[in-house]
C-alpha cells in the first residue's frame, strides 16, 4: 500500500482477509503467518489512513481474541499483547482519547516482558510505550518519568542500529 496507495487496495485485502480469517491453534501456528492477525493489522492499517472507528476497534477486538488463544509464557502471548496494544496506541492517537491508556501502558510492559531482544516488534513496542508514558504524564514535570521516557527511547534506537 505504500506505493500507489489507493483505498480499493486495502478494502480489497480487508475484504479478502476476512474469508480466510480463522483464529490460530496455539500448537501450530505461528502468530505472525495466522490470517487473523494479517486481518487485525490490515484494519489497523485501514483506520491509519481513514480513522474509521469501527476497524480499529474490530481490529481490537480480533487481536483480543488472539490472545486468548495462546498461554502466557508463549513469545507468540507477548506478540499478541504487543499488537493490542499498537491497536489501543493507534486508537488513543488518533481520537485523543486517554481513557484506555493505563491498559496500553500495561500490555507494552507485559509483551516486552516476555518478547526476546531480537524480536522485530520490540524497537516501535519500546518507543510506543514511551509515547503512551508521555501521553499518560502530558504536563507532570517528574524526573523519574522523563528518564524513563529517555530510557526507552533510547533502548529503541539501540536496537534499530545495525
Amino acid at each position: 500500500f505504500e506505493n500507489g496507495f489507493q483505498r480499493s487496495d486495502i478494502d480489497k485485502a480487508v475484504e479478502l482477509l476476512r474469508g480466510g480469517s480463522t483464529l490460530p491453534d496455539s500448537q501450530k501456528s505461528n502468530i505472525r503467518g495466522n490470517p487473523t492477525t494479517s486481518l487485525a493489522d490490515a484494519l489497523t492499517e485501514r483506520f491509519k489512513w481513514f480513522k474509521s472507528p469501527n476497524d480499529i476497534n474490530e481490529a481490537i477486538k480480533l487481536y483480543r481474541d488472539i490472545l486468548a488463544c495462546y498461554a502466557p509464557a508463549q513469545s507468540s502471548h507477548g506478540t499478541a499483547l504487543i499488537n493490542l496494544a499498537n491497536a489501543i496506541f493507534e486508537k488513543l492517537m488518533a481520537q485523543e482519547e486517554v481513557h484506555d491508556i493505563d491498559e496500553c501502558i500495561k500490555l507494552y510492559r507485559d509483551g516486552l516482558a516476555i518478547i526476546p531482544p531480537s524480536d522485530p516488534t520490540r524497537p516501535r513496542a519500546l518507543a510506543n510505550l514511551a509515547g503512551a508514558i508521555q501521553k499518560h504524564f502530558h504536563g507532570v514535570d517528574d524526573i523519574y518519568i522523563t528518564d524513563e521516557v529517555t530510557r526507552l527511547y533510547k533502548e529503541s534506537m539501540t536496537l534499530c542500529l545495525p
